[in-house]
């Protein structure tokens, strides 16, 4: 019997025992879904966090310097306008920055208030951060230095403010001061559970006296190009470790670090919840070598009959492996097909693109192919190792 026709017979005693066969694919079916789908979650994650950070601002020429040593972030920042001077001035490189100040307040025009977070920056921001403005204008430089009382919304907080109300050219109350909303910005989403359209910008020098502070809780700086950051970087930090005699109470982070942790970090969860998915290929291993072996039981009558005409030891045990193979193969091309509407569909429900890296189908099909050699040489053996005569015999 050669290799063709161990084929034609698997093929044929499966199709046989259609309900049998589906059933024992099972096991490798749900196997095959759980890796692909698993991986394809992961590297969707991956894909949907690092265009989300980028879409938020997070630019590859951007410098982040904030306050404390890295690793031991600092509950008090050392951060000081002079620092923010001094790069600006002192660094080549840098094409804009911003101070940054962050509190929350409330917000109130009216009978309405919400608590909302307080974002203090230069007029810069936009064009670091990319951040559009929906209507209106953002404040300008000027309103800056002569420290203005005027605020760009947020979507959410305008909503929840005015309702339908037009906020441009309205007057709200944040700690008791007056502050005239001259924009809203552009409605952006949320990164990570933070809603990004719940914030109120105001001007750096206004939050000073606002939140109570001179003291920065971050410095975005956006180099004149990503070419040029490695050497931005390397000069902030020179002139911050001089200006604070040598003491490392600051660390910068750029989007590529960022986007380093949380890869790591999603990677990680990957492999251990792919690692998990992958048991259930082996217990549909367990399943196709149990069922094998009810089959050499069933079918040893026909082992002695086939021996007895001359079927050898090697054509037997080629005949169950075959069978084995076959249904591990069958149940991987339906787990693939099944992984892809999996993939589709829940990529609609949960808002972004599953990613089926090439690597994740060939490792799901090739472990399932695996699992049905592996899990069909036992019986196989077994089989190809009856004694025709007590074959014949059974009953």
């Amino acid at each position: 019997m050669d290799l063709i026709e161990s084929f034609d017979s698997a093929f044929e005693t499966l199709w046989h025992s259609k309900m049998r066969s589906l059933l024992t694919m099972l096991g490798v079916i749900i196997g095959v879904i759980a890796v692909i789908v698993l991986v394809a979650l992961g590297e969707g994650t991956k894909k949907f966090v690092t265009d989300t950070i980028i879409g938020f601002g997070m630019g590859a020429n951007v410098l982040l310097v904030n306050p404390g040593k890295e690793g031991q972030p600092s509950s008090v920042s050392a951060l000081t306008y002079g620092d923010a001077r001094a790069l600006r001035e002192d660094v080549p490189g840098v094409e804009i920055l911003t101070p940054v100040l962050v509190g929350s307040a409330y917000v109130k025009y009216g009978l309405n208030d919400y608590m909302t977070l307080i974002i203090g920056v230069s007029d810069d921001y936009p064009n670091i951060v990319h951040r559009n403005i929906g209507r209106g204008r953002f404040y300008t430089e000027f309103e800056v230095r002569s420290r203005r009382r005027v605020c760009v919304m947020g979507t959410e907080v305008a909503e929840a403010v005015f309702g339908n109300v037009e906020p441009i050219g309205e007057r709200v109350a944040i700690k008791g001061q007056k502050f005239t909303i001259v924009g809203t910005l552009e409605e952006k989403g949320e990164l990570f559970g933070f809603d990004l359209d719940d914030l109120v910008c105001i001007p750096n020098t206004t939050a000073e006296s606002l939140l109570g502070s001179k003291q920065l809780d971050q410095i975005v700086i956006l180099t004149k190009g990503p070419e040029v950051l490695s050497t931005v970087r390397s000069m902030v930090y020179d002139i911050m470790k001089k200006r604070h005699r040598d003491r490392e109470d600051f660390h910068t982070q750029t989007q590529d670090e960022v986007l380093s942790i949380l890869d790591k970090i999603i990677s990680k969860f990957t492999v251990a919840v792919t690692t998990i998915a992958a048991i259930s290929l082996v217990v549909g291993g367990i399943g196709i070598t149990n069922i094998m072996l009810v089959s050499v039981t069933e079918r040893t009558r026909e082992i002695g009959v086939r021996k007895s005409i001359g079927a050898s030891n090697e054509h037997i045990f080629y005949q169950f492996l075959t069978e084995a193979v076959l249904i591990s193969v069958f149940g991987g091309g339906i787990g693939l097909a099944f992984s892809l509407f999996a993939c589709a569909v829940l990529g609609k429900v949960l808002g972004f693109a599953f990613v089926i890296p090439n690597w994740a189908i060939i490792m799901g099909l090739t472990f399932s192919i695996v699992v049905g050699v592996i899990s069909g040489v036992y019986p196989a053996v077994r089989a190809s190792r009856l004694n025709p005569i007590d074959a014949l015999r059974h009953e």
